[in-house]
């Protein structure tokens, strides 16, 4: 098996049934994450809550996953090799899968919606630097948009908010301190945005977040808006 970067963690994406599924004609292939170290951590990618990048803390070290790189190889490669000593969290594990289910499950909110966010540029800003900062405290944001549908440019979206977070952030009061102060900026340059208007928001934690919850809103990417060239000098929705 070709190594590609020696450092970086191979995450395989398939059931151990399928890796040692005894014929290679009915199980030819292994899919891969490549998860690579980097030097510093970006809360906008944690918790999945970047569709393109996702980023982890494991034994130290921050790993970063781009899902264009995400790859197919011969599963006879892995003839000859050993898992390394080293073991993912279940919640970590979770949080792979889910990612990268919702590459293809990602929520869809009205056109007209997401073109007022975009040309927000100076909130948009405001909130990626936010998430940079403090985005490892909040591990999603749920919006419920109304109405669900196109409406005229005079006419507002109403938005219920929902920022969750690990129950351990509400154990300690400085977490919870700062993870409240995200909450509020977030809410603040949202309900700057011509055109929304924040109703109702608040800091939950994810044992409070109900399946009822989860079907009354949808999930919230900040890389909704994708930035032609790599800057945000002319956004477009994505």
């Amino acid at each position: 098996m070709r190594v590609v970067d020696p450092e970086a963690l191979y995450i395989l994406l398939t059931q151990d049934c399928d890796i040692l599924h005894h014929d290679y004609d009915a199980e030819p292939d292994i899919e891969l994450h490549i998860a690579r170290i980097v030097g510093e951590a970006d809360g906008n990618l944690f918790h999945a809550k970047n569709p393109r990048r996702l980023q982890f803390t494991v034994a130290n070290q921050t790993y970063e996953i781009k899902m264009h790189e995400r790859s197919y190889a011969p599963r006879e490669c892995l003839l000859g090799h050993v898992p390394r000593d080293l073991n993912l969290e279940e919640d970590l594990i979770r949080t792979i899968i889910r990612w990268t289910a919702n590459r293809y499950l990602r929520s869809a909110f009205p056109d007209g919606f997401n073109e007022r966010l975009a040309t927000a540029k100076r909130s948009m800003m405001r909130i990626e630097t936010a998430l940079k900062r403090g985005g490892t405290l909040i591990t999603g944001i749920f919006l419920r948009v109304d109405p669900a549908e196109e409406i005229p440019a005079e006419e507002p979206y109403q938005v219920i908010m929902r920022l969750t977070a690990r129950e351990e952030i509400f154990e300690q009061r400085e977490l919870e301190t700062r993870a409240l102060e995200l909450t509020e900026a977030i809410r603040r340059e949202f309900d700057n945005i011509d055109g929304i208007e924040v109703v109702d928001y608040a800091l939950v934690s994810e044992a409070d977040f109900s399946l009822a919850d989860v079907r009354a809103t949808l999930r919230w990417d900040y890389d909704y808006l994708s930035y032609r060239g790599g800057t945000p000098d002319d956004p477009a929705p994505a």
